[in-house]
Protein backbone atom coordinates (compact mmCIF):
# COMPACT_ATOMS: atom_id res chain seq x y z
CA UNK A 1 0.00 0.00 0.00
CA UNK A 2 2.40 2.58 0.76
CA UNK A 3 4.46 2.08 -2.82
CA UNK A 4 0.84 2.39 -4.43
CA UNK A 5 0.15 5.82 -2.12
CA UNK A 6 4.19 6.77 -3.55
CA UNK A 7 3.14 6.12 -7.13
CA UNK A 8 0.42 8.46 -6.99
CA UNK A 9 2.18 10.92 -5.12
CA UNK A 10 4.78 11.16 -7.62
CA UNK A 11 2.63 11.39 -10.38
CA UNK A 12 0.69 14.13 -8.69
CA UNK A 13 3.97 16.34 -8.02
CA UNK A 14 5.56 15.43 -11.34
CA UNK A 15 2.48 16.95 -13.98
CA UNK A 16 0.77 19.72 -14.35
CA UNK A 17 -2.64 17.96 -12.45
CA UNK A 18 -5.53 19.77 -13.65
CA UNK A 19 -8.48 19.05 -11.77
CA UNK A 20 -10.38 17.97 -14.20
CA UNK A 21 -8.27 14.33 -14.64
CA UNK A 22 -9.15 11.08 -12.88
CA UNK A 23 -6.45 8.99 -11.72
CA UNK A 24 -6.83 5.29 -10.04
CA UNK A 25 -4.05 2.90 -9.73
CA UNK A 26 -3.58 -0.71 -9.58
CA UNK A 27 -1.41 -3.22 -8.60
CA UNK A 28 -1.15 -5.87 -11.50
CA UNK A 29 1.09 -8.75 -11.95
CA UNK A 30 2.60 -8.58 -15.84
CA UNK A 31 3.82 -12.21 -17.39
CA UNK A 32 5.46 -10.88 -20.34
CA UNK A 33 6.35 -14.89 -21.41
CA UNK A 34 2.74 -15.22 -21.95
CA UNK A 35 1.25 -14.37 -25.42
CA UNK A 36 -1.89 -12.06 -25.86
CA UNK A 37 -4.29 -15.31 -26.74
CA UNK A 38 -2.93 -16.74 -23.55
CA UNK A 39 -3.78 -13.31 -21.67
CA UNK A 40 -7.32 -13.47 -23.05
CA UNK A 41 -8.17 -16.24 -22.29
CA UNK A 42 -7.35 -15.72 -18.55
CA UNK A 43 -9.12 -12.28 -18.79
CA UNK A 44 -12.39 -14.52 -18.96
CA UNK A 45 -13.88 -11.51 -21.92
CA UNK A 46 -17.57 -12.45 -22.86
CA UNK A 47 -16.52 -10.97 -26.36
CA UNK A 48 -13.48 -10.27 -28.29
CA UNK A 49 -12.43 -8.68 -31.38
CA UNK A 50 -11.63 -11.38 -33.90
CA UNK A 51 -8.60 -8.96 -34.97
CA UNK A 52 -6.75 -9.18 -31.44
CA UNK A 53 -4.17 -12.45 -31.77
CA UNK A 54 -0.37 -12.78 -30.59
CA UNK A 55 0.38 -10.90 -33.98
CA UNK A 56 -1.86 -8.24 -34.08
CA UNK A 57 0.32 -5.43 -32.70
CA UNK A 58 3.27 -3.32 -32.99
CA UNK A 59 4.94 -2.09 -29.83
CA UNK A 60 6.32 1.54 -29.44
CA UNK A 61 9.01 0.32 -26.72
CA UNK A 62 10.68 -3.30 -26.20
CA UNK A 63 10.21 -4.91 -22.91
CA UNK A 64 11.87 -8.49 -21.78
CA UNK A 65 9.87 -11.15 -22.47
CA UNK A 66 10.55 -13.75 -20.09
CA UNK A 67 9.64 -11.63 -17.12
CA UNK A 68 6.75 -12.15 -14.60
CA UNK A 69 6.72 -8.42 -12.63
CA UNK A 70 4.63 -6.54 -10.11
CA UNK A 71 3.92 -3.00 -11.26
CA UNK A 72 1.53 -0.34 -10.84
CA UNK A 73 -0.99 0.52 -13.27
CA UNK A 74 -2.48 4.22 -13.69
CA UNK A 75 -5.40 4.64 -15.28
CA UNK A 76 -6.20 8.38 -16.56
CA UNK A 77 -9.46 9.76 -17.97
CA UNK A 78 -9.55 13.44 -19.25
CA UNK A 79 -13.32 13.78 -18.56
CA UNK A 80 -12.99 15.50 -22.28
CA UNK A 81 -12.52 14.20 -26.20
CA UNK A 82 -8.83 14.15 -26.99
CA UNK A 83 -6.60 12.91 -29.85
CA UNK A 84 -4.09 10.09 -29.28
CA UNK A 85 -0.98 12.70 -29.85
CA UNK A 86 -2.27 14.92 -27.12
CA UNK A 87 -2.61 11.59 -24.51
CA UNK A 88 0.95 10.84 -25.17
CA UNK A 89 2.40 13.98 -24.79
CA UNK A 90 0.56 14.53 -21.55
CA UNK A 91 1.61 11.06 -20.07
CA UNK A 92 5.33 11.87 -21.30
CA UNK A 93 5.09 15.10 -19.92
CA UNK A 94 3.91 13.12 -16.08
CA UNK A 95 7.26 10.85 -16.73
CA UNK A 96 4.61 8.52 -17.52
CA UNK A 97 5.09 5.95 -20.78
CA UNK A 98 1.36 4.71 -21.88
CA UNK A 99 1.00 0.65 -21.21
CA UNK A 100 1.17 -1.76 -24.54
CA UNK A 101 -0.70 -4.73 -25.11
CA UNK A 102 0.41 -7.53 -22.35
CA UNK A 103 0.03 -4.83 -20.10
CA UNK A 104 -3.31 -4.22 -20.54
CA UNK A 105 -4.76 -7.71 -21.62
CA UNK A 106 -2.90 -8.33 -17.87
CA UNK A 107 -5.34 -6.09 -16.17
CA UNK A 108 -8.12 -8.77 -17.52
CA UNK A 109 -7.76 -11.49 -14.66
CA UNK A 110 -8.93 -8.48 -12.00
CA UNK A 111 -11.99 -7.98 -11.00
CA UNK A 112 -11.90 -4.90 -9.13
CA UNK A 113 -15.02 -2.68 -8.69
CA UNK A 114 -13.01 0.14 -10.07
CA UNK A 115 -12.80 -1.25 -13.41
CA UNK A 116 -16.40 -1.87 -14.40
CA UNK A 117 -18.04 0.56 -16.59
CA UNK A 118 -14.74 1.53 -17.88
CA UNK A 119 -13.23 1.70 -21.75
CA UNK A 120 -9.66 1.41 -20.92
CA UNK A 121 -7.04 1.85 -24.03
CA UNK A 122 -3.38 1.18 -24.43
CA UNK A 123 -1.56 3.64 -26.50
CA UNK A 124 1.53 1.82 -26.57
CA UNK A 125 0.82 -0.58 -28.84
CA UNK A 126 -1.13 -0.58 -31.96
CA UNK A 127 -2.44 -2.42 -35.45
CA UNK A 128 -1.13 -1.49 -38.61
CA UNK A 129 -4.45 0.13 -39.14
CA UNK A 130 -3.99 2.82 -36.50
CA UNK A 131 -6.39 0.65 -34.16
CA UNK A 132 -5.13 0.54 -30.14
CA UNK A 133 -5.99 -2.70 -28.01
CA UNK A 134 -8.57 -1.54 -25.24
CA UNK A 135 -11.10 -3.35 -22.94
CA UNK A 136 -14.35 -2.58 -22.33
CA UNK A 137 -15.75 -4.00 -18.95
CA UNK A 138 -19.74 -3.13 -18.41
CA UNK A 139 -19.92 -5.24 -15.24
CA UNK A 140 -18.55 -8.06 -13.59
CA UNK A 141 -20.44 -10.36 -16.52
CA UNK A 142 -20.11 -8.54 -19.41
CA UNK A 143 -16.61 -7.49 -20.31
CA UNK A 144 -14.74 -7.61 -23.75
CA UNK A 145 -11.40 -6.95 -25.63
CA UNK A 146 -11.86 -4.45 -28.28
CA UNK A 147 -9.51 -2.65 -30.62
CA UNK A 148 -10.17 1.85 -30.32
CA UNK A 149 -9.40 3.71 -33.95
CA UNK A 150 -6.87 6.29 -33.43
CA UNK A 151 -8.03 8.49 -36.37
CA UNK A 152 -10.07 10.32 -34.26
CA UNK A 153 -10.73 11.98 -30.95
CA UNK A 154 -11.00 9.50 -28.28
CA UNK A 155 -14.48 10.06 -26.19
CA UNK A 156 -14.14 11.73 -22.87
CA UNK A 157 -14.90 8.89 -21.15
CA UNK A 158 -11.64 6.91 -21.96
CA UNK A 159 -9.47 6.45 -19.64
CA UNK A 160 -5.59 5.37 -20.67
CA UNK A 161 -3.27 2.82 -18.91
CA UNK A 162 0.15 3.88 -18.54
CA UNK A 163 3.14 2.93 -15.93
CA UNK A 164 5.92 5.49 -14.36
CA UNK A 165 8.88 5.41 -16.62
Amino acid sequence: MKKLLFVFVAFLTSCNNNNSVDVIVLPITIDYTKNINDLIDEGRYDWVNENIGSDTFTRNQVFITDTVTEKHIMLICFNRSMKQKDVVKYMESCGLRPAMDKELYSLGVLEDPQLSNKHIIALGSSTKDFMFPGLWDYDKDDRSAHLFSGTNEFLSDAWFAAFRE
